[in-house]
């Protein structure tokens, strides 16, 4: 790994984050000892008639004149000229102005006034900056030092950032982004250039009632190097990282700690969801997740996915669904209904993760939080979803309701010549394409806490139908309402993503 430390300060992202929020890595450059920046101060003290003064550009030798005039008509056509008045004040504020007309100023400098004296600050700590009054003619002008200089020793000044950001798996180059240093620091949001390469994909539903990977991260790492004066200079070399496809609030810290597994550690953790209770029909499908910070292969312990029934509020069986003989970043496992042992006495059931040392398989501790699933007493007509949640792990969702199915068709047609031997089932007005749309619309009842999950499952961009054989489905269209003080009414459109064909000729 490449530090030098003498180029920059570095402030590194967090290792782990949520691909939708922001995630940044700053540079901070060493070894300016320069003065704050310097405030250049005039005077207006008293002016006879027309005159004018020069400003030069230290770093170009570039010269500005600004004309001073009684003359009114002249200053609509000549942005170089200000007004003369009798008042000292109010020609120091047409000074300010004529030079805040000039591009490099403006661009440059903050200008303002106080009585007879005019102020400018650099924007930033730019020797570029920097000027002198090279010629006074005919106006009464005083200022405070004979140069103004700034001066600009930070380390990376003058100088571009490079990240030559990689894939850390497979070492595959992603990208280079560049920034020019301008004043303060360097700053690059890592997590919006990897948004372009997440593709999350269920791998679960293909590899039922095993652990294995959710198909919703990337890993990467990135080199940074500084280019100055024509030579390069690598100075920063991170370590392998990881985004997570999800997302929180957009000013909430993109930290995912409290759901991360670590067996150094050995610390228990948050299960991958926000919704921790649900409610359960016979021969549902259900899902679990979580994330583990070192998935290299142990021979100390494996990791197991891990059903609790319980009878009258009393455990009275335990069954380890699946262990892992593999470790990703973020582990699912998709239980098919099969898998979930009930008895007519079963009040619910919890799903959690535990670690099984190798010594004694019948040692293993729960390392994760629960969720629970309580029996539903009358059994509904259901239909599931999985749907990719904002932490990156995947939930099965069962509508309980109403479904239909809206279908239509749209001609385009076009009219032909008519010959003299036309015979009534000619084709007089074709039919040139079809446009069909198939929209599906299912229903549920649920109780606030579910209602505010749906809310977040709403926002999923991959979601697939379980009872269409796992098909990827496009969720236009997602309402909640109210429907009375405990339950509330959610209905959902969605189109199949492989719908007929809209172009049928």
């Amino acid at each position: 790994m490449v530090i030098n430390t003498d180029i920059a300060t570095i402030i590194d992202s967090n290792q782990i984050t949520l691909v939708n929020n922001p995630s940044f890595i700053r540079f901070i450059g060493k070894n300016d000892d320069s003065s704050d920046i310097p405030t250049f101060e005039m005077s207006v003290n008293f002016i006879n008639g027309d005159g004018y003064f020069v400003i030069q550009e230290a770093n170009t030798e570039i010269k500005h004149t600004f004309k001073g005039t009684r003359n009114k008509n002249l200053i609509l056509n000549n942005s170089d000229m200000f007004y003369v008045s009798e008042n000292n004040s109010i020609t120091a504020n047409n000074i300010a102005a004529c030079l805040l007309r000039d591009g490099w100023f403006k661009a440059s400098f903050d200008i303002s006034t106080e009585g007879n004296k005019i102020m400018m600050v650099g924007k930033m700590k730019n020797p570029n900056y920097s000027f002198s009054i090279s010629e006074i003619n005919n106006i009464g002008l005083s200022y405070n030092t004979p140069d103004y200089v700034i001066t600009n020793n930070n380390s990376l000044y003058n100088s571009t950032i490079e990240l030559d950001v990689y894939n850390a798996d497979t070492n595959r180059f992603i990208t280079t982004v560049t920034k020019s240093f301008i004043d303060g620091e360097v700053w690059f949001d890592i997590n919006n250039i990897m948004n372009r390469t997440m593709v999350s994909y269920p791998n679960l539903l293909f590899n039922t009632n095993r652990l294995v990977d959710s198909g919703s991260s990337i890993s990467y790492n990135y080199k940074s190097k500084r280019t100055k004066d024509y030579e390069i200079e690598y100075f920063y070399t991170s370590g392998k990282k990881y985004v997570v496809d999800g997302f929180k609030r957009t000013l909430e810290e993109n930290n995912l700690d409290e759901y991360i597994y670590n067996p150094l550690e050995d610390n228990k953790v948050n299960i991958l969801t926000n919704n921790t209770n649900r409610y359960y029909n016979v021969g549902e499908d259900i899902t679990a997740n979580f994330i583990y910070n070192d998935y290299q292969l142990t021979d100390d312990f494996k990791i197991g996915c891990l059903i609790k029934y319980y009878e009258n509020t009393r455990l009275v069986k335990e069954d380890i669904i699946a262990v892992a003989d593999n470790y990703h970043l973020v582990n699912s496992i998709y239980i098919t209904a099969d898998k979930i042992e009930l008895t007519e006495d079963t009040q619910y059931f919890d799903v959690v993760f535990v670690k099984i040392p190798t010594a004694s398989t019948t040692d293993y501790y729960e390392i994760s939080t629960s969720v629970r699933y309580t029996i539903l007493d009358v059994c509904n007509t259901t239909k599931g979803f999985l749907f990719l949640n904002k932490l990156g792990g995947w939930d099965c969702y069962y509508f309980n309701s109403d479904f239909s199915n809206e279908f239509k068709t749209d001609a385009t047609t076009s009219f032909k010549t008519l010959q003299p031997e036309y015979k009534v089932s000619d084709s007089y007005q074709k039919v040139e394409r079809k446009d069909v749309s198939e929209t599906f619309i299912i229903k549920s009842m649920v109780t606030k806490d579910i209602a505010e999950w749906l809310k977040e499952l709403s926002t999923s961009k991959y979601v697939y139908s379980i009872d269409d054989e796992n098909r990827y489905v496009i969720v236009n269209d997602f309402d909640l309402s109210v429907s009375d003080k405990d339950l509330f009414e959610v209905t959902m459109k969605y189109t199949l993503a492989d719908s007929y064909n809209t172009n049928i000729k």
